[in-house]
């Protein structure tokens, strides 16, 4: 979610934290991220979903006792690495790199340089990944990987019924969180065609309803 979560919520959702059974941050960013996002409220386990569901973390400190790799297959993580290479090296001065360790996300200044990515993976015999593109922003991710295939394989691992699972999301990536979730919260009208529960402004008053849930 490329929105702004008050320090002080983060406190609030820690203090409440016994009250649920796990609680999940599912981001495209990446977990070393999350990590430093969430130790700011102390010893707090929480379980991360980095990189649009390729990277799992069992917990919010580095080094991990528990971390996954939801891609199977080497090889596709090998191409998607070439990929990213491919676009840094043509577009360097027009990227901003976000240090991935198996998908590929560019930040960007401009439509224009999405559009010129776009064009060079045309010409890119390798294919098997999406495309998450944002305003600002371009996801390169291996087909079958996404928010809620992770969500899933921790469902799994940790017996987590679905029916008791709540997602808050903003964007289309979050869509395949949401159907993994009984009951969801949507940020803003962005994705206005997928109906949730709850709408919020933004991530701060849905957090506050997950506080009094």
């Amino acid at each position: 979610m490329d929105v702004f979560i008050s320090v002080k919520i983060l406190v609030k959702l820690s203090v409440r934290a016994s009250s649920f059974n796990k609680l999940i941050i599912c981001s495209g960013k990446s977990v070393f991220y999350l990590s430093a996002l969430v130790r700011q409220v102390g010893d707090i386990d929480f379980y991360l979903i980095g990189e649009n569901g390729a990277h799992l973390q069992l917990g919010s400190i580095i080094p991990c006792k528990e971390s996954y790799n939801t891609i199977d297959n080497i090889d596709i993580i090998k191409n998607i690495k070439l990929i990213e290479k491919t676009i840094l090296d043509k577009y360097q001065n027009e990227v901003y790199l976000q240090p991935n360790l198996y998908t590929c996300t560019f930040f960007v200044y401009n439509k224009e340089t999405i559009d010129k990515i776009k064009d060079l993976l045309n010409t890119i015999e390798f294919k098997e990944y999406n495309l998450f593109i944002d305003t600002k922003s371009i996801d390169i991710i291996p087909i079958g990987i996404n928010k809620g295939t992770a969500v899933r394989f921790l469902q799994n691992k940790l017996c987590l019924n679905k029916d008791k699972c709540i997602g808050i999301g903003d964007n289309y990536n979050d869509i395949p969180m949401f159907e993994e979730c009984s009951i969801n919260f949507k940020i803003s009208n962005k994705v206005k065609e997928y109906k949730t529960l709850y709408t919020y402004n933004n991530i701060n008053q849905a957090l506050k309803k997950l506080i009094r849930w």
